[in-house]
């Protein structure tokens, strides 16, 4: 008994003393925990001469915006660090932005990093063909454009996808959330694991398809011609524009959906809006309703 009250005595002052000199690292900064990532970042700009209608952009840590522009201006600045740098270059219409030594172990980029690498691609407001992204712990935001189609894969970062016109979206996401707002794309096939799943005015002349391992799926003024909704342990819940077939079903959660039919040839009801979950709930309703 003596030996483990001993051990247990040591262990705390061994916490205490750790905590005594956090806090005193932390008070020589004024608890600004930024001024503890010592990261050096340089700003290149690159003014993109070469016409292109395809882009493909690949990320370790760095955050991507992507926006329109004033006039024809087609940008990319880059925030980057000796630690994490990018190329950027026009190869046969297609625009590739790659982290330099793309394949290596990264394992030295992590330690204390409050700010990171940050790509902002400026372009003007003409059509694309595609947009591809795929970032490791970097978030995403594009808006105000015209992609004809757009894929995303995502590791532990998030997205914020507004504003765009398009054809197509395949969106995925490991551990972020996934943000998409003001879209009217013919078909749209989104899933995340572990963060949440967020539609806003998203309207789908085609299918959309929605799926959830552990985060929720929240819908807000969305439509489709077809929706299938899948959740396992996260909730299903929002307002669906116009009234649809509903089936709905949940293992252990309760399910709340409007009245529907689909036995009414013509009639009221639209397509199929299947929604399904295991342990989550299930709740939607009309618009406006």
């Amino acid at each position: 008994m003596k030996k483990t009250a001993i051990a247990i005595l040591i262990a705390v002052l061994v916490v205490a003393i750790g905590g005594g000199l956090c806090f005193a690292g932390l008070s020589t900064v004024n608890f600004k925990f930024d001024k503890l990532d010592r990261t050096e970042y340089t700003k290149s700009t690159y003014e993109l001469s070469e016409p292109f209608r395809e882009m493909d952009i690949r990320g370790y840590t760095a955050d991507v915006d992507i926006v329109a522009g004033e006039g024809d201006t087609r940008e990319v600045t880059v925030f980057e660090s000796d630690r994490e740098k990018y190329t950027v270059q026009v190869q046969d219409g297609r625009l590739i932005i790659r982290p330099v030594e793309e394949g290596k172990s990264r394992w030295f980029l992590f330690g204390f990093r409050f700010k990171g690498p940050r790509i902002t691609l400026t372009l003007p407001k003409t059509e694309y063909a595609s947009l591809q992204v795929e970032l490791n712990t970097g978030d995403l935001s594009v808006r105000d454009l015209d992609i004809e189609t757009v894929l995303v894969n995502l590791n532990t970062g998030r997205a914020e996808i507004s504003n765009l016109k398009l054809k197509s979206i395949v969106a995925h996401s490991d551990t972020g959330r996934l943000l998409l707002s003001d879209l009217s794309p013919v078909t749209a096939e989104l899933s995340v694991n572990t963060g949440d799943l967020v539609l806003k005015n998203v309207i789908c002349s085609g299918e959309l398809r929605c799926e959830s391992t552990t985060g929720d799926i929240r819908l807000t003024d969305v439509d489709a011609l077809s929706l299938y909704l899948e959740a396992t342990t996260g909730n299903i819940t929002g307002t669906i524009r116009t009234p649809k077939a509903f089936s709905a079903s949940a293992s252990t959660g309760k399910v709340s959906v409007p009245a529907g039919t689909v036995s009414e040839p013509n009639g009221a009801f639209g397509g199929p809006c299947e929604a399904e979950t295991s342990t989550g709930d299930i709740r939607l309703s009309l618009s406006g309703k």
